[in-house]
């Protein structure tokens, strides 16, 4: 009877760990599956792109044919970055890490990585600010994806640009920092190279604008992707940026950054800009919002006629009131300039000469204004202004 007890006894223990052993092995099989990539449609029969991606919008396969490899095959212990546990932040060295592990594989398995990671949608936050260095580079990567979609570039601008157009045939991610990313990956590799770019660009530019929560809480990588429309010198943003600008009081933050882009924008296409901002001047401002009006007329290009006429054109408008008006007088010309590393354009920053013609023309342009009777309301603030200038001028 003992010996029969036993070997129930182990019968029984052994089937229990068979059982064990095979619930373990469904779990993690479930794991393994939750992190493949999943497919993707493929595309239509008769569409082209520049960038289609093998198999649709699939990541490709290896040069040698092998499949895309897991998130372990690198090699490097992501139990450091928290990703299984999906616990802890990511942060700044251990993304340096990981990107040397990447760099250090063969460019088609760290892109066939990046990819994987992407597509299976694995995200944290590392507590960094977004920021950007010259080229639009991502510096300080506040997210898991944004750090991947930035070594994505990094590694391989084509397949970046094509990532990118395969983002944008689906909805918007969570955070505006990796749909900017999007716009730079695309908008650097495709702007030289496709014509239907520039209209890519503004349509997912429409997108963004209209993503409510977005726009109520604007975040570093939402205000970054202004710079869209003005490495395009769209006018198309312009009723949008100006309505933004006028809400300064209710919203400094989308105010403010609506004001730094037409600022740019003017900088860029001048006069242009300029014509298509005349309506503008019909809408009545008051406070910040007007004098930020004043500011952006203030850098109409006095120096040429056309910029003459788009000045008076503002400043005969019967609805700005004399406060806006003293403010264009007391900045005119503006020659304040942001220095910024931006996603997609780059900074116009005139030279010593330019900027001496500039305060040359205003100087002159203010003392025939002094003379028309069309301005005889403005006579106390001329004459501020050109005793500014001709301080400022001296001899010259």
């Amino acid at each position: 009877m003992p010996i029969r007890k036993a070997f129930l006894l182990a019968l029984f223990l052994f089937i229990v760990l068979t059982l064990s052993w095979f619930l373990f092995f469904l779990k993690w099989r479930e794991s393994v599956e939750r992190y493949e990539a999943p497919a993707q449609e493929q595309q239509e029969p008769g569409s082209s792109s520049m960038y289609h991606m093998p198999g649709g919008d699939q990541p490709p396969t290896r040069s040698d044919g092998l499949p895309r490899p897991h998130l372990e095959s690198t090699g490097f212990d992501f139990s450091e970055l928290g990703l299984q546990a999906h616990a802890a932040a990511v942060n700044g060295p251990a993304l340096e890490a990981l990107r040397t592990e990447l760099e250090a594989l063969a460019l088609d398995e760290a892109l066939a990585q990046l990819l994987a990671w992407l597509e299976a949608g694995i995200d944290l936050p590392t507590g960094i600010w977004f920021e950007l260095a010259a080229k639009g580079k991502l510096v300080g990567a506040p997210s898991f994806r944004t750090f991947a979609i930035d070594q994505l570039a990094r590694m391989s601008p084509e397949l970046a640009a094509e990532y990118a157009q395969a983002a944008f045939r689906r909805e918007l991610p969570d955070f505006a920092d990796e749909f900017a990313l999007q716009l730079r990956n695309f908008g650097r590799y495709a702007l030289d190279r496709d014509p239907s770019a520039p209209e890519q660009l503004e349509t997912q530019m429409q997108r963004l604008i209209l993503k409510a929560d977005w726009v109520q809480a604007p975040g570093v990588g939402f205000l970054e992707a202004f710079d869209t429309w003005v490495a395009l010198e769209s006018t198309a943003a312009l009723p949008t940026l100006t309505e933004w600008l006028g809400h300064g009081p209710q919203d400094p933050v989308l105010g403010h950054a609506a004001y730094l882009t037409l600022e740019r924008l003017i900088d860029r296409s001048g006069a242009e800009t300029f014509s298509e901002l005349a309506v503008w001047t019909e809408t009545p401002l008051r406070g910040d919002p007007a004098k930020r009006r004043a500011a952006l007329w203030a850098r109409a290009p006095l120096e040429q006629p056309e910029g003459v006429q788009l000045a008076e054109v503002y400043l005969l408008n019967p609805a700005l009131t004399p406060a806006e008006r003293r403010a264009f007088y007391a900045q005119v010309p503006n020659l304040h300039f942001s220095h910024s590393h931006n996603l997609l354009s780059e900074g116009v920053y005139p030279d010593a000469a330019t900027i001496l013609s500039r305060l040359q023309a205003s100087r002159d342009q203010l003392a025939n204004w002094r003379q028309d009777s069309r301005f005889a309301a403005d006579q106390a603030a001329i004459e501020e202004a050109l005793q500014r200038l001709q301080g400022v001028l001296g001899q010259h």
